[in-house]
Order: structure tokens, then C-alpha cells, then sequence
């Protein structure tokens, strides 16, 4: 994380590849006052600082006002960093899929099972037949429902032989007595690097 904001802002000037010459001919902000803000003589207001990040942004960055502000999350990456993670996940999950011929890939699209599994990794598991459902019992699983959609969730004998229950780590996020179409074993997890708190 980086401590003050006069380094975050030379930081996101930096992965621009903008000079400070090349920064006050597009955008008409002096060097001077560039580099008074860049090594913290002074301190941008709201205003600049929002212009600042504006243009940032459309230089492709991706951070947060929080970041930018107080140095509190992920540290800015570009998009084409994230295309590229992007690519990569794509490869990963075309590898587990040859591996496997009955393989499932789940983007998770809560924080139930957070810290271990969070909002926005992606996770893979192999289905099994309807017939061993049982063997399941007890493990983190890849759940596809008949009325709440595909889930992970650790999986538990329900009231009825037919029915299960559907325990999260959070406690918020458990379903009892649902009847499932289809459950796989989590085997595998991709976090994404832009999700990771740093």
C-alpha cells in the first residue's frame, strides 16, 4: 500500500508514462504545481483531486476514490492488466475442464463462504450422479438448485432423503430443505488478483 497520497498520485502519473512535461501540454495542469502535489508540498483540493483522478481513469486505471483518498484497498491496476488476468483465467479453466470431463465452473457471485471463497473467484468442481449425492455430505460443494440457482455451499442431509440443507460460513447465506439437480465437489478456486485486499 502506498503511505501518502503525494506518492499514490505519482504512482498513477507513472503508470501513464507521462512525464510532467507531457501531463501539463494534455491536460493543462503546470508542472510546477504537479510536482508541489507529487512530492507533498502542497495538497490538491477536492476538486483537483477529482479531476486528477478523472483523468487517470481515462488513461485506463482502475482504482478506487477510497484508494486514491486514504490508501485503503487494492492498488490500481490498467485495464490491460486486467484483460490479461482475464486471459489467464480463461486458460486455467479450459486446462481444468480437459481434465476433466464432467467439470463445472462457477463464478461466485456472493460472500457466504468469505474469507475462504469470495464474490468474483471462480471455482470448479466435477459433477457426480444423482445417486451419490450422499458422499457429498459434510463437504463444500458446487450446488445447482431447483429454485435459488447455482451455489457453494457446504452440503447437508435435509428433513427429507430428497431435500438438503445448504450451510454458508456466515450463517446468513444457509438454505434448509432445497431440493438440489446436481452437486459437485469444489476441487479447484481462482481468486482474482484485482479482488485480493492488500
Amino acid at each position: 500500500m502506498t503511505s501518502n497520497l503525494s506518492e499514490r498520485l505519482t504512482e498513477l502519473r507513472r503508470k501513464t508514462r507521462l512525464s510532467r512535461k507531457d501531463f501539463e501540454f494534455r491536460h493543462n495542469i503546470s508542472r510546477a504545481t504537479l510536482r508541489s502535489w507529487e512530492d507533498g508540498s502542497r495538497t490538491p483540493d477536492v476538486f483537483k483531486l477529482e479531476t486528477l483522478s478523472n483523468i487517470y481513469k481515462s488513461y485506463g486505471l482502475i482504482f478506487s476514490s477510497e484508494w486514491l483518498s486514504d490508501g485503503i484497498g487494492p492498488d490500481p491496476i490498467s485495464i490491460k492488466e486486467k484483460v490479461n488476468e482475464d486471459i489467464h483465467i480463461l486458460k486455467e479453466i479450459s486446462i481444468f475442464e480437459s481434465f476433466y470431463p464432467n467439470a463445472y465452473v462457477h463464478h461466485v457471485m456472493d460472500d457466504y463462504m468469505s474469507p475462504w471463497i469470495s464474490k468474483g473467484d471462480y471455482v470448479g468442481g466435477v459433477y457426480v450422479p444423482d445417486s451419490t449425492f450422499n458422499s457429498l455430505i459434510g463437504k463444500i460443494c458446487i450446488v445447482k438448485t431447483t429454485d435459488f440457482g447455482t451455489l457453494v455451499r457446504e452440503l447437508k442431509q435435509g428433513v427429507d432423503k430428497d431435500l438438503y440443507n445448504l450451510n454458508s460460513y456466515s450463517g446468513s447465506g444457509s438454505l434448509s430443505n432445497v431440493k438440489i439437480e446436481n452437486a459437485s465437489l469444489l476441487i479447484w478456486l481462482r481468486r482474482r488478483l484485482d479482488s485480493i485486499n492488500v
